[in-house]
């Protein structure tokens, strides 16, 4: 089921593009979840270098207790690694695209950034932005539908709430108002810069309260 068609984008009232490292493309690897922590971690120490999603990535698997490649990062893997190991700057361990099993890991990396997030499987609309007020990208995880997959025309609105086609992690950058008064929130994507807005768009109240499984606060 497609939602509203919408002739004009929200009047912006935070926009965090600028404190947020370029957009990147993760390639065909299950990596979104590393890709959207990243960014959050990296907008967290004001850092408008990348870190690494490879670092963060090779510990998540290993902390989830395999190295299958193929599959999703687990939340909990991720957000353990942020915390007990941390991520160097993405220079020091690039992102391969077509990385299909461990290798070992650089060695004298430095220096090492932490975070300490937690899963929330709950939100409310006024927790979002407060933290967005606070200057700080959220992590989402949310269900995709078709129109992640098609061609996203201006104002660059997704507000379907239709079949589910599968999860993914994406990081929330700011919000703005519809002339409605309905709310909507900018995603960072990590698909690369053709997709939607240059690799952003905004995702509807409606789209969010469907279609958001949690996000990752910090405690």
């Amino acid at each position: 089921m497609n939602g509203q068609t919408y002739s004009q984008a929200p009047k912006i009232v935070v926009d965090l593009r600028s404190e947020v490292p370029e957009i990147r493309d993760q390639g065909s690897r299950p990596t979104c979840l590393a890709f959207a922590a990243s960014d959050a971690h990296s907008n967290f120490h004001n850092l408008k270098e990348h870190l690494s999603v490879e670092f963060l990535t090779y510990y998540g698997y290993k902390a989830a207790g395999h190295q299958n490649y193929s599959s999703n990062l687990s939340v909990n893997a991720v957000i353990n690694v942020l915390k007990n190991e941390g991520q160097p700057y993405e220079t020091d361990w690039p992102y391969n695209p077509q990385q299909t099993s461990p290798i070992i890991p650089p060695t004298n990396l430095s220096p090492i950034y932490n975070v300490d997030f937690i899963k929330n499987l709950t939100f409310s609309f006024a927790d979002l932005k407060k933290d967005l007020d606070s200057r700080r990208a959220i992590v989402i995880g949310v269900e995709t539908t078709e129109s992640f997959y098609k061609t996203i025309a201006p104002p660059h609105v997704i507000d379907d709430v239709g079949t589910t086609m599968a999860l993914h992690a994406m990081v929330l950058v700011g919000y703005g108002n519809f002339y409605s008064g309905e709310v909507a929130f900018l995603a960072k994507n990590s698909w690369g810069k053709s997709w939607a807005n240059n690799g952003y768009s905004w995702l509807t109240e409606s789209y969010l309260q469907n279609k958001m499984i949690l996000h990752m606060v910090l405690k």
